[in-house]
């Protein structure tokens, strides 16, 4: 009998050593991401005497992908996009509280290193496993009337068969809704989150290219030998209101003034209050300045603007940002739940 898309899944777990495949630890919460073989298999040309190509092949380099589209934004799953595609963190117990708060700085004068993980992917006729995999690039992204979304392009080092890790619980998660976010915008003198911006944000897009690279090299194996971060890119892309507050970024934008964007997203209250948190919470940090000045646009007879703002390091703060997930989960190497 054929394998069925009903039945499919993506297990997961963290790596020790970058590439040294694991068995799962959990189920990843997602729909439609596959593992992909992307080894490059090349048909050698030769001229022996025959009017046809020979079956003569050579695979001279081995790799897999996991594209995972649009998907909800988990106040627990996400970590693991985070881990692997800015730095690997460890948590910090706010107070005696039941929270524990994920800091992931963004980079500045120094290379970060990931967490590499194991995936298995496929459905009730076929599992394959894909080890030392990072991020390459991802998204998240908010509108109203919906979930957080985030999308990722994951990267490893071979596809080979294998037999799922059995026994997995499907891991407790919460999603983290757009109506529940709230927005700050402030000078870089102020700081991050001074300033609430009311009524305001109709949407925006995260973007990270988290720079993040596989660099084949002669050492003996037909797959990526190590990983080095070139320069990462970080944009947000905020469609707002057309009022009296973005007039005044416009004025902004124009004279080139740094800002410094806080989106607050908060979710049910954590089992008992922390000295800092009270709710699960996701909080993004990004300082830079406009990158354009927006024409106006209609969304459904309102007028709207759609200001991208592209991260940059701001000398006044010492930084470019970070992102803040704070949840119970005190340790990921288990399971997430």
């Amino acid at each position: 009998m054929s394998g069925v898309i009903p039945l499919s899944k993506i297990q997961f777990g963290r790596e020790s050593t970058l590439g040294t495949e694991v068995d799962a630890a959990d189920i990843l919460r997602v729909e439609g991401a596959f593992l992909d073989d992307q080894r490059e298999i090349q048909f050698v040309p030769e001229n022996v005497g025959l009017l046809v190509d020979p079956d003569r092949t050579t695979i001279p380099f081995t790799a897999g992908a996991i594209a995972i589209p649009e998907n909800n934004v988990t106040f627990e799953q996400i970590l693991h996009i985070l881990e692997m595609g800015i730095r690997t963190v460890s948590s910090a117990q706010d107070g005696a509280g039941s929270g524990y708060i994920w800091t992931y700085n963004l980079p500045t004068t120094a290379q970060l290193t990931p967490k590499t993980y194991t995936f298995e992917g496929g459905d009730d006729e076929q599992a394959s496993v894909l080890a030392g995999c990072f991020v390459e690039s991802f998204t998240i992204s908010g509108r109203a009337k919906e979930p957080l979304k985030f999308t990722a392009n994951i990267f490893g080092r071979q596809v080979d068969d294998t037999t799922f890790t059995a026994a997995l619980t499907i891991p407790t998660v919460e999603e983290a809704l757009f109506q529940k976010c709230k927005f700050y915008l402030d000078d870089a003198g102020d700081g991050f989150g001074a300033t609430q911006v009311e009524n305001y944000l109709l949407g925006f897009t995260l973007n990270i290219n988290t720079g993040f690279k596989a660099r084949a090299t002669a050492d003996g194996n037909l797959y990526y030998s190590y990983l080095k971060q070139t320069k990462p890119e970080f944009s947000l892309s905020l469609m707002v209101e057309h009022d009296s507050s973005a007039d005044a970024e416009i004025t902004k934008a124009r004279a080139q003034t740094a800002r410094l964007a806080r989106i607050l997203c908060q979710g049910s209250a954590l089992t008992s209050a922390g000295t800092s948190y009270t709710y699960k919470t996701i909080i993004i940090d990004l300082a830079g300045k406009y990158a354009a000045i927006p024409p106006i646009e209609n969304d459904d007879g309102s007028s709207v603007m759609n200001f991208t703002l592209n991260g940059r390091y701001n000398s006044t703060i010492s930084t470019m940002g970070k992102i803040i997930v704070v949840n119970e989960t005190d340790d990921l190497d288990g399971s997430v739940s």
